[in-house]
C-alpha cells in the first residue's frame, strides 16, 4: 500500500468537498464575513430566559394557548399569513425600542418567529423584549415557513387578538 498516495487522495476529497461547501453556501458565507451572524446569537449570561426552540415545542405552546405568539416580520408577510392568534410586531418598527406595547404581562412566555431559516428578525426583537423587560423568550427557530409547510394553524390579514 502506497500510504503518499492515500493520503495525498484523503487530502484532494476534503479539498473538494469544503469547496463545494463553500460554493453551496456562498450567500451564508458572505453574511458570516460581513459580521451579520455576530449579534444574531445571543448568550444566556447576558440574555437570560431567551431560548430556541424547535416545532414540537411551538406547536405545545400553541394547542396549550401557554404563550403569545409574535410575528417580527414585516406587516405586508404578515397580512400575506401568520400563525394563528400571533400579534405583529415588525422589527423593522422596533429596532430600538418597543414602540407598542403589547397587551401581554411581562411574566407570559411569548415565542417570537420570522420566515424561518437564515432569517434573524426574530433573534433580534427577542432581544429587544427582553430589553423592555419580558423574561421568558422563546426564539421559533422553524418560523412561519415550516409552520405553514407542515399545515399548522394559519390566518391572513392584520387582524391579531
Amino acid at each position: 500500500m502506497n500510504f503518499k498516495k492515500i493520503f495525498a487522495g484523503a487530502g484532494l476529497i476534503v479539498l473538494a468537498s469544503a469547496l463545494l461547501g463553500l460554493a453551496a453556501h456562498f450567500p451564508l458565507f458572505q453574511k458570516f464575513l460581513k459580521g451579520e451572524f455576530r449579534e444574531s446569537l445571543f448568550s444566556s449570561a447576558k440574555f437570560p430566559g431567551l431560548t430556541l426552540i424547535g416545532l414540537a415545542e411551538a406547536e405545545e405552546l400553541f394547542i396549550r394557548k401557554d404563550a403569545l405568539f409574535i410575528d417580527s416580520r414585516p406587516k405586508q408577510k404578515f397580512s400575506q399569513g401568520h400563525i394563528l392568534n400571533a400579534v405583529s410586531v415588525p422589527l423593522e418598527d422596533n429596532k430600538k425600542k418597543l414602540n407598542s406595547p403589547l397587551n401581554s404581562p411581562f411574566a407570559r412566555t411569548v415565542v417570537v418567529y420570522c420566515d424561518g431559516g437564515d432569517c434573524q428578525e426574530s433573534q433580534a426583537l427577542a432581544k429587544v423584549l427582553h430589553e423592555e423587560g419580558y423574561r421568558d423568550i422563546r426564539v421559533y427557530a422553524g418560523g412561519w415557513t415550516e409552520w405553514a409547510r407542515t399545515g399548522h394553524p394559519t390566518a391572513e390579514g392584520y387582524d391579531s387578538p
